[in-house]
């Protein structure tokens, strides 16, 4: 039978790392509730690893970045490891600690987020031994999948005396800005709702008009019956008059005047004489 006290420390234990499994501490004390924070969240706890031409890098989003590290309750995100020449890592070399999800800096944009593990194991010979940090700018990707392994190793920064870091890149769908459609109406869509609902007004009351008042029945129960009857024709005609080259009246053609519609050479002197 197992002991209760290894049982306690074991639950303990199961507690501390699941309440610690998918958090950040943030250095600045800034409030969980920021858009940098919240925008990053989704991606809590979750692993991805990347190898460039000597190391191993096991990453963490707000979480350990090996599911099994060497040290119990670590809260290292970011862990290199050294490659055989079969790029495996080497199982006699010690992970280096590069940065902690409880030393946490977070910023974030439209379409990124910015994220910064500091208190990593110190230099040896670069950047006047100081601590060593890890930089994860996460971009936004929509066809980016996990299974895809999305993150890539730009550089580890060393050679200056300060501000060393090493810098990640992570594409991933879930920083993606979410696009907000302007759901305000054109004025042709105005025009188009108001001239709709006055012609439902008109049909409907009209009907009701024809039906209860005039005793209307079957198809005479439309508004304007007759009119909508010689709608057709009237286009037809309007169409007609404006579109055809030829009209329906036919020009007379010219005609000469002949002798028998002259009159009397004589007649027309004798209206020149005097009286």
């Amino acid at each position: 039978m197992i002991p209760l006290n290894l049982v306690v420390v074991g639950l303990m234990a199961f507690w501390l790392e699941s309440g610690t499994a998918a958090e950040c501490t943030l250095i600045h004390k800034q409030s969980k509730e920021t858009a940098a924070y919240l925008k990053l969240k989704p991606l809590f706890g979750r692993r991805y690893s990347v190898k460039d031409d000597e190391y191993l890098y096991s990453v963490g989003i707000c979480t350990s970045g090996m599911e099994n590290p060497p040290d119990a309750g670590s809260t290292v995100a970011v862990w290199q490891q050294k490659l055989d020449e079969h790029r495996n890592p080497l199982s006699d070399s010690k992970p280096v600690k590069i940065g902690q999800y409880n030393q946490t800096d977070i910023k974030a944009g439209k379409n990124w987020v910015y994220l910064e593990y500091l208190e990593g194991e110190k230099y040896n010979s670069h950047c006047n031994n100081e601590k060593r940090k890890a930089v994860i700018l996460i971009t936004c990707d929509p066809e980016a999948t996990d299974n895809a392994n999305p993150l890539e190793i730009i550089e580890e920064s060393k050679n200056r005396t300060e501000g060393c870091y090493y810098l990640f890149e992570l594409a991933h769908p879930e920083v993606c800005e979410v696009e907000t459609q302007n759901k305000s109406l054109s004025v042709g869509s105005i025009v188009l709702i108001v001239f709709s609902c006055v012609a439902a007004v008109y049909l409907i009351a009209g009907a009701l008009y024809q039906r209860f008042v005039l005793g209307a029945k079957g198809i005479e129960q439309i508004p304007n019956y007759e009119f909508w009857k010689d709608f057709g024709n009237l286009q037809a005609d309007g169409c007609d008059f404006i579109c055809r080259s030829q009209n329906g009246r036919k020009s007379t053609p010219y005609k000469g005047v002949g002798d028998d519609q002259l009159d009397d050479p004589d007649d027309r002197d004798d209206n020149l004489l005097p009286m």
